[in-house]
């Protein structure tokens, strides 16, 4: 799976699965309603066995979930073919109380065998499947728990797409959140297409997801995310017209970070707007640590950032502005073998025919400079 860390991080970081019962629901179900209440009522138990389910549900609600156990494992164990879903569900509860999800595990496996109607069972089955990375039962299970709900929350569609990314089922994954957002965008979440932008982008074949974004920067429209979220959306189907646009928007809303208006600038230049790259690379600039007071790692990111600017500056035919960012930076970094390289090229742009062969003879000097410093002072008929 081609994994985009910093999307999947932020939709991991989102999806709260403590909290199904909050937030918009699916209209309620009468005929749903009617099933899930009488697999709940437990009418088909013997009065014996529906005396254990008392006794095990009342020591769970008195904070004794070990003699839940105890009961319900007792019936168990001396009548096995009087198995039983909400026998088994009431034990999988006790025993995520007593921290025994294997346990846990095997029960509410067994109580959706029993009764594969029983809701309850399902959605608990779904958050324990995830806590253990099992993701595609994880999906399967919030599935069922939304189809038999009789009021499901429609956050159950956004668990279960993310369920179905994370088990590498990425198409899967955009048909049940472009879904979601269809049908409900009246209520949607910003998770919700951060999670459709990250399956979509999954895809053998991307841009599903690409109508949806219209309406998430329409009803999301003074969020920065929203179009931070629909730039990177263009800009890695490779629509860089379209990402400028959104992430522009985004610094109106709220100014951009260094390395993304590093990005803004990137995005110009491969726009063919040369002078707007450079712009968006001098702001980026402004504040980063200068060679003398950074460490090696600082030193490099700098060093790239104004060759990104001198390139820009001379793709825009502003040698001079060129000249004067290269120079300023090699007078505190004169170890910055690629400046002296630039120089030469914004000289020779300035008709500085002199000042271009003692910039690139001063490259000489840095061995990673030297190869091309050597053929450009051959170019010139320098001695």
């Amino acid at each position: 799976m081609k994994t985009r860390s910093w999307l999947f991080a932020l939709v991991l970081s989102c999806l709260a699965l403590g909290s199904l019962a909050t937030g918009a629901h699916a209209a309620a179900t009468p005929e749903r309603a009617a099933v899930q209440q009488t697999i709940e009522s437990g009418a088909d138990l013997s009065s014996r066995a529906q005396q254990v389910l008392y006794r095990a549900r009342t020591r769970l609600d008195n904070d004794d979930p070990a003699g839940a156990v105890d009961a319900v494992s007792d019936w168990l164990k001396g009548t096995p073919d009087h198995d039983h879903p909400l026998l088994r569900f009431t034990r999988a509860e006790a025993r995520l109380y007593l921290d025994q999800p294997d346990s846990a595990w095997v029960d509410l496996r067994r109580a959706v065998d029993l009764e594969p109607r029983f809701a309850r069972a399902w959605l608990k089955l779904g958050e324990l499947a995830y806590s253990r990375e099992e993701y595609a039962l994880a999906a399967e299970a919030f599935g069922r728990g939304y189809e038999l709900s009789p009021d499901a929350p429609t956050a159950l569609l956004h668990y279960r797409g993310v369920c179905l990314l994370l088990a590498d089922r990425p198409d899967e994954a955009v048909t049940v959140l472009a879904g979601l957002l269809q049908d409900h965008r009246d209520v949607a979440e910003l998770e919700w297409y951060r999670a459709l932008v990250a399956a979509d982008l999954e895809c053998a074949a991307p841009g599903r997801a690409t109508p949806l974004l219209d309406h998430l920067v329409e009803d999301f429209a003074a969020e920065p995310d929203a179009w931070d979220l629909a730039a990177r959306h263009a800009a890695a189907r490779r629509d860089y017209r379209g990402a400028v646009v959104a992430l522009t928007i985004v610094d109106y809303l709220q100014p951009l970070v260094r390395v993304r208006l590093r990005q803004l600038g990137d995005l110009y230049a491969a726009c063919g707007v040369p002078l707007q790259a450079a712009r968006c690379y001098r702001r980026a600039l402004e504040g980063e640590p200068r060679a003398v007071e950074a460490d090696s790692t600082d030193i490099r990111r700098r060093r790239a950032s104004v060759e990104r600017l001198a390139a820009a500056w001379l793709e825009a035919h502003r040698p001079g502005e060129a000249r004067a960012v290269l120079q300023a930076e090699l007078a505190a970094d004169p170890g910055f073998g690629r400046g002296y390289l630039l120089l030469g090229y914004a000289a020779l742009d300035l008709d500085r025919t002199e000042l271009a062969r003692d910039s690139w003879r001063k490259a000489l000097a840095h061995p990673d400079q030297a190869d091309e410093a050597g053929r450009l002072l051959q170019s010139l008929g320098a001695p």
